[in-house]
């Protein structure tokens, strides 16, 4: 292949140096699909960002990308260290869930996680107040985002999160 597209380190990176080696007019390409707070938090991660970072920076053919578009890796003056957004995937059937209101609705998905700034959508809603929010989030804590969602007035609705084909039938 001219592209090899290694996403979220899946590969890890010793996997990449090797074929990089062995076929050296593919280009690699790495993809580091979360923001570098989410990172930080895992010396793992960290680790297999750096050996991939510093491919790129050996081989013409490997590069490393991020989805921060302020890239903080190329502002280092590193080479092909690139900003590769998060693609939307589109559903290729009909919604499942019905929105409860007639309002735009935002959909708040994936982990309830501090680094995903979950409390600022809300506010968010809050401030528009134009909005209304529907959160597919795995194991969230409803009592509290209940709590606070009516604390500031925003009207929600919780969907299940099971899978990302599902979360798309949801949408």
């Amino acid at each position: 292949p001219r592209v090899f597209c290694n996403h979220a380190f899946f590969f890890p990176w010793k996997v990449t140096a090797e074929l990089a080696q062995v076929f050296p007019k593919t280009n690699f390409l790495t993809i580091n699909h979360c923001s570098q707070a989410d990172l930080a938090r895992s010396p793992k991660w960290m680790r297999e960002q750096a050996h991939c970072v510093q491919l790129a920076q050996d081989h013409k053919n490997c590069f490393m990308g991020v989805v921060d578009s302020r890239n903080f890796l190329k502002h280092c003056g590193l080479e092909r260290c690139i900003t590769v957004p998060n693609l939307v995937r589109w559903p290729n059937q009909p919604a499942t869930h019905r929105p409860k209101t007639d309002r735009p609705v935002c959909s708040i998905v994936g982990r309830f996680d501090p680094n995903k700034a979950i409390i600022h959508s809300i506010l968010a809603a809050a401030i528009n107040g134009r909005v209304d929010l529907l959160f597919i989030l795995k194991k969230p804590p409803r009592g509290q985002l209940e709590d606070f969602c009516e604390s500031v007035g925003v009207q929600y609705e919780f969907a299940p999160w099971s899978s990302w084909d599902d979360y798309l039938k949801i949408v």
